[in-house]
């Protein structure tokens, strides 16, 4: 009998111990299994080069809350090329349900072409920058652009000037060409008379003509929002070596890479008495910014490969003109 009651025992304990098992089994956290976000992103619109990547191309759209990371980012801008790729990984909120994926679609980006001319009839090649559109030569016209003359002024005989560079008491429009001499022997052909442009003095500039209809004379953030734009393509403390032309430039300055078609010449600028210095080895551009007693104006230089850098000088220097559109 005792025997009996023990395998009686055992057998309720078995069983016992069966109907848990079973009933834990079944109280287990069913497994889930993880789904795709849809991911809507189609080809984008053609642009011009070097415009900067905006959410009207990264405008991605998913079925479920999550963030975006495309590649290239925003602000982000591109050389010519046709099928580029851009790359976007969704991360959704909810990592339980659903996996993080990612998609691809083109683009092409087409060369900026548009040209401007002024009223002498001399046509510049532009650039495209970020939100920018600037000329790529120095300003070379020799009138305003309601017709009126300005007048030539020469530093060097034969015929050199007899009148003042510049002069608060007989204040003339004056312009000049930079002198088109190849100081180191580093251009390998003979350079064409306006191959620097023209400095101009701060009575022409301050008329408010010079500038092509459309156009108009930087201000000083204009050329910020240029180094801006440079800074986001990853040019940080060599915003001048990317925008300075590949040859003509001093040793002591080093050559630029003219990596984006701004190509800087090293034209120089003129003293207070109109004669022209620091040829090869700066560029001296004029803004729109003068100091409040209009003595001094702010002026982009870019010389040394490094920073574009800017200088309070006396409005009695001459300077050259870079355009930027309106």
């Amino acid at each position: 009998m005792y025997k009996l009651l023990q395998q009686i025992r055992f057998c309720l304990l078995v069983t016992l111990v069966l109907a848990t098992q079973a009933c834990n089994t079944s109280e287990s956290e069913p497994i889930i299994e993880k789904t795709d976000p849809i991911i809507t992103w189609s080809n984008s619109s053609d642009i011009v080069n070097w415009t900067a990547l905006s959410e009207t191309q990264l405008n991605a759209t998913a079925n479920v809350p999550g963030t975006f990371t495309y590649t290239p980012q925003l602000g982000k801008a591109l050389n010519i090329g046709d099928n580029q790729q851009l790359t976007v990984e969704f991360t959704p909120n909810d990592a339980t349900k659903y996996n993080t994926v990612s998609k691809t679609v083109t683009i092409n980006i087409k060369p900026h072409t548009e040209t401007v001319t002024d009223i002498d009839g001399n046509v510049y090649n532009t650039v495209k920058l970020g939100n920018q559109i600037w000329i790529t030569e120095n300003l070379k016209t020799t009138k305003l652009n309601d017709g009126t003359p300005l007048v030539e002024y020469k530093h060097f005989n034969p015929n050199r000037s007899t009148f003042p560079w510049f002069s608060n008491t007989t204040p003339q429009t004056l312009f000049q060409w930079v002198p088109a001499i190849d100081l180191n022997n580093l251009y390998p052909d003979e350079l064409p008379f306006d191959f620097f442009g023209a400095y101009y003095n701060h009575f022409a500039i301050q008329t408010g003509k010079l500038p092509i209809n459309g156009w108009r004379i930087p201000t000083q953030q204009d050329f910020l929002e240029l180094e801006k734009f440079l800074v986001n393509q990853q040019h940080t403390s060599n915003e001048a070596t990317v925008l300075k032309s590949t040859i003509g430039w001093a040793a002591s300055q080093g050559n630029g890479t003219d990596l984006y078609g701004f190509e800087v010449r090293p034209a120089g600028s003129t003293t207070n008495t109109g004669s022209p210095d620091f040829q090869a080895a700066i560029a001296r551009f004029a803004t729109a910014t003068l100091s409040t007693t209009n003595t001094t104006r702010k002026i982009a230089s870019i010389s040394n490969n490094g920073k574009i850098t800017f200088e309070d000088l006396n409005v009695s220097f001459g300077v050259s003109i870079r355009l930027i559109k309106e």
